[in-house]
């Protein structure tokens, strides 16, 4: 069995606690009966994944077994970790054989709201595609007082007719189009709406993941007063949403606190609502008792930072130039049948590869400013690995006040992440869109 980190307590003689995690095929109902399951894949046959708990400081240990039938990898998005634990095979680590077991020691520095999941280029966008996922929480020690605390785990399923997961993950149109969409929708390994029953005036947390592959979730807060208070797991400004209404983007995460209002009342019902079509619920509020609270709510105090830097100095930084282009229009069927699936997408003309030189190479602690250019159709995520950075005003006159890991460049736009690179390592930058990143739309730079 490989281990995979360094233990952080061996000098105080302490033996954490190992936490099993399996990876493999099960079954599991996507649709309302009499509909039969579906075969899927999952960590602990659970759907959307088990819910890991620690505190800031621990060592998680985790046993990883691999049932599935071919290798896989394991990657936490957004928290700070050393570069072996970064997860990407052939770049920041080997992966995992099918039937292996791997020991990963992870060291919980950061506080926050994470998930876990495949990020092999290779293979993600299928395995994740198929199911396997789950959530990681290190508690901090500025959580909010609330009445109620619930994740919110999305994601979409490509079915056929008979129930069955599409089998569609290699095929070139989605890769170079806008990625796989599913026709069924969970929340939280449901297929409908979670419910709370709060008293009017109440106050409850909500994590929101978007576990999707490909799709870009427009959220909209009705009857409740909305508290960004983390993204990407760091902490964020605490800021009301405009209109109440935020866009989840695959691989993103949303802490929020929200508030019921005092003089709320039955039949109202508060809910948290995904606007796809029409709109459907993901959350209601069930409203029941005496109001807990009148008058308006105690301002909501910020997360801890993580040590995260209060300023990135624009002036000093290290600028790289991306453009993201594709090779093949994805509405041409002929040109996609000859086209290498694997060399769909390019950054600066160049598709994926993890032994390609790389996109550039700074020394620790500087700051870099990385300028992403959609110059196609199709709206793009990337993502950044080992690092979490500031999303750029149009200008370079400012940021957005929370972090991110993962940022959406809409059709022939630019956007400019800002960050120090403190982490030594070689760091992946590519595709969250799971179909883009397979189709080569990812490369990799290095901090020394």
């Amino acid at each position: 069995m490989a281990v995979i980190g360094a233990p952080v307590r061996a000098a105080a003689g302490e033996a954490p606690r190992v936490r099993g995690l399996r990876a493999a095929a099960a079954n599991w109902s996507l649709r309302p009966p009499p509909a039969a399951a579906s075969a899927i894949l999952s960590y602990d046959d659970t759907v959307p994944g088990p819910v890991i708990f620690a505190r800031q400081g621990d060592e998680i240990v985790l046993d990883l077994e691999n049932k599935l039938a071919g290798s896989t990898s394991f990657h936490i998005a957004g928290m700070r970790l050393p570069n072996a634990l970064d997860g990407i095979p052939g770049l920041s680590g080997k992966a995992i054989a099918s039937l292996e077991r791997a020991e990963l020691r992870i060291p919980a520095r950061d506080v926050g709201f994470f998930t876990f999941g495949p990020a092999d280029p290779a293979s993600a966008a299928e395995q994740s595609g198929r199911g396997l996922g789950g959530v990681l929480i290190v508690a901090d020690p500025k959580d909010p007082e609330v009445e109620a605390d619930i994740v919110l785990v999305l994601r979409d399923w490509r079915l056929d007719a008979s129930g069955a997961l599409e089998d569609s993950f290699g095929e070139r149109a989605l890769r170079a189009g806008s990625g796989r969409l599913g026709n069924i929708f969970t929340i939280g390994g449901l297929g409908e709406k979670r419910l709370l029953s709060l008293a009017p005036g109440a106050r409850f947390r909500v994590r929101i993941a978007n576990a999707c592959n490909a799709r870009i979730l427009p959220l909209r807060f009705e009857g409740m007063h909305p508290t960004l208070i983390g993204v990407s797991g760091q902490q964020s400004a605490a800021f009301t949403p405009l209109h109440g209404e935020m866009l989840l983007v695959p691989g993103a995460r949303f802490d929020l606190v929200c508030d019921i209002a005092g003089d709320a009342r039955p039949p109202a019902e508060p809910q948290i609502r995904a606007m796809i079509g029409e709109g459907f619920p993901l959350l209601g509020v069930a409203l029941s008792g005496e109001p807990v609270r009148r008058g308006e709510p105690a301002p909501v105090a910020w997360l801890s930072d993580n040590g995260l830097p209060e300023i990135v100095d624009l002036r000093r930084s290290t600028r790289i130039d991306l453009k993201v282009t594709r090779s093949v229009d994805p509405a041409n069927a002929q040109a996609l049948a000859g086209a290498d699936a694997a060399k769909l997408w390019a950054l600066n003309g160049k598709s994926g590869s993890l032994s390609a030189p790389p996109l550039f190479s700074v020394k620790r602690g500087t700051p870099v400013v990385i300028a992403t250019t959609n110059t196609t159709d199709a709206p793009i995520v990337m993502k950044l690995n080992g690092h979490v950075a500031r999303l750029l005003h149009p200008r370079d006159d400012g940021w957005v006040p929370y972090w991110v890991d993962v940022v959406l460049v809409a059709p022939n736009t630019t956007e400019r992440l800002a960050f120090v690179a403190d982490n030594p390592g070689r760091w992946l930058f590519g595709g969250r869109i799971l179909e883009h990143l397979a189709g080569g739309q990812f490369g990799w730079f290095e901090v020394t």
